[in-house]
């Protein structure tokens, strides 16, 4: 066979309109969009006599980019739930980032009780507002108070610190952290974004950069692992635990204690008589306690329980509100002095929904520089 011969019968007589797969009517180039999105055109079958709709496609940008749930619940890894070694771990975490329960008298010159429990109001003001994960506000105030711990500060500065801590706290914890951009609304932009970034460089090195440490909800979930039914007290629990971080002495304690008393508290008040035998069974070989020294600390708790418990909405993530301590979500009037409200120096309204104004307030940021680093 020749070579033209060989070429004719490797020719196709087939033309492309006669494909099944290109039979339909084409559009003309000019009617069709070129950009990096493909958008089909609907087109009529003459042949069915049906007009086919074809979708418009997405760029790959677009659909990693664009956020298809707040957050995705995780489950539970039975590696790490089964394994004894976590939770003892995390014992031994707890003690290696202790707080010092008498620094208002051996550290603190201007800092009493009463600012930290403004500053403890605040943030849980703003983690509620904001939606936060339910354990993002006891690492919150796990850092303020451990720098507390080895920073003197001016009682000025108690916001700015509350605020820093919270915002770290969320870059370890949530999927969607705050920025600083959103504190600084919170605290009625008396408070700047660089001011916040300075504080959140000192608060890091203060406390060299340990920042991921245990909360009582760390021993739920490994003590959940080995007792499904606690899961009944979940809500209840999270509540206590919130409530209690604004008592001094409940809110200094391990989290391992605090995840017990509120436990206890929890199933005695909402739960039945058989989880409260469980946990007598399951609390002394975990993390060491044993029922009957727990319940000493009843009368305290009932008092931290109880003296916030008429104002605090129902939330899983609402601050505890005293009516005995004044705080920015008191301020209800439209007259915003030009002086603080209190003698700690906020100058938010409401965790703010009245900072939106923008009012111009006289109260300075707060100082970082006067910190000895």
């Amino acid at each position: 066979m020749s070579t033209d011969e060989l070429v004719s019968s490797l020719s196709c007589t087939e033309l492309l309109a006669d494909s099944p797969s290109t039979s339909r009517n084409q559009q003309r180039s000019e009617n069709r969009r070129r950009s990096n999105r493909i958008v089909l055109q609907p087109v009529t079958n003459k042949v069915l006599g049906s007009a086919v709709v074809s979708r418009k496609r997405t760029s790959a940008d677009s659909r990693l980019n664009t956020a298809q749930h707040v957050a995705v619940g995780t489950l539970s890894d039975k590696a790490l739930a089964a394994d004894t070694r976590v939770l003892a771990n995390l014992r031994i975490a707890e003690t290696m980032t202790t707080v010092n329960s008498h620094y208002f008298t051996s550290v603190q010159d201007h800092v009493q009780p009463i600012h930290r429990e403004q500053a403890i109001e605040w943030i849980y003001d703003v983690s509620k507002e904001e939606r936060c994960d339910a354990d993002i506000f006891p690492l919150a105030v796990s850092l303020m108070d451990r720098f507390l711990s080895i920073q003197n500060i001016f009682k000025t500065d108690i916001q700015v610190l509350a605020g820093v801590c919270l915002f770290i706290a969320s870059k370890v914890k949530a999927p969607q952290p705050l920025n600083a951009q959103r504190m600084s609304y919170y605290t009625a932009d008396s408070v700047q974004v660089h001011d916040f970034l300075a504080w959140e460089l000192l608060v890091l090195s203060q406390l060299d950069w340990d920042i991921n440490c245990p909360t009582a909800f760390d021993f739920f979930d490994q003590l959940a692992a080995h007792v499904p039914s606690l899961a009944l007290v979940k809500d209840d629990f999270t509540s206590v635990v919130h409530k209690i971080q604004k008592n001094v002495k409940l809110g200094m304690m391990l989290p391992s204690i605090q995840c017990a008393l509120s436990l206890v508290y929890a199933a005695e008040r909402f739960a039945n008589q058989s989880l409260v035998n469980e946990l007598a069974r399951i609390l002394p070989m975990t993390l060491g306690m044993e029922m009957k020294i727990l319940k000493g600390f009843s009368p305290l708790l009932e008092r931290a329980i109880s003296d916030g418990s008429h104002t605090l909405a129902a939330s899983p993530c609402a601050p505890p509100t005293s009516c005995r301590t004044p705080s920015p979500s008191m301020a209800a009037c439209p007259f915003v002095p030009a002086t603080p409200n209190n003698d700690s120096g906020f100058c938010s309204g409401v965790s703010s929904p009245e900072s939106a104004c923008k009012k111009d307030l006289d109260c300075s940021p707060p100082k970082h520089a006067r910190l000895s680093c």
